[in-house]
């Protein structure tokens, strides 16, 4: 439907293939519980592995599968009473047709930070296809890096830095943004939800 290849792989069987990456791939789990056995090992085998990110659809926050992967979709079906819940399954694949039609719209806000450097090309290219598809963007920017206001564009300029502290120059809106963001959902942000001070699994 994307117009973008996929391949699907059985959980139980993942492990036991030997799998070429093309450049550009998500990894992409989908499972209730977030602790299905032979779809947390799969995850876990991923590592070290060049996919561009992996994606959990899942319907339990703070799961093994949720916690373990870099990017979360929930599909908030609500507890599931009977296994293999309708609600469960019709909201993972209501989720995998939101995923495909292709992720980026103008509800979308879109956060981005580009700072003077190497890569800042790249990254105004990785901007215009964000507009492209109508996606709003708020971009933290170099005063040098030349980055417009325009529609749908929103420029806070920051100061030149050297490229060495410039990732704690950056940190400090950013933090400011999520605290902001956070109150206006109502969110405790002294106390976030399922967040360890520290590691006590291995």
């Amino acid at each position: 439907m994307a117009g973008i290849p996929c391949q699907v792989a059985v959980a139980s069987e993942f492990r036991y293939r030997r799998h070429v990456v093309p450049e550009g791939t998500l990894f992409v789990t989908i499972s209730q519980s977030g602790e299905t056995a032979d779809t947390l090992a799969a995850l876990r085998d991923t590592g070290g592995k060049d996919y561009v990110g992996r994606l959990a659809i899942c319907n339990v926050d703070g799961s093994s599968l949720v916690r373990e992967s870099e990017l979360v979709f929930l599909t908030k079906a609500g507890p599931e009473i009977g296994v293999a819940s309708t609600k469960a399954f019709t909201t993972q694949l209501t989720g995998l047709m939101m995923l495909v039609l292709a992720l980026v719209d103008k509800e979308m806000p879109v956060v981005a930070v580009a700072p003077n450097d190497q890569l800042l090309e790249k990254l105004k290219s990785n901007l215009q296809e964000v507009r492209a598809r109508g996606g709003e963007l708020y971009v933290f920017a170099d005063k040098n890096a030349h980055v417009k206001e325009g529609e749908g564009i929103h420029v806070l300029n920051m100061p030149a830095v050297p490229e060495s502290i410039a990732p704690i120059v950056y940190t400090v809106p950013l933090q400011l943004l999520s605290y902001h963001v956070a109150v206006l959902r109502g969110t405790d942000v002294d106390q976030p939800r399922n967040l360890a001070k520290s590691v006590t699994v291995e």
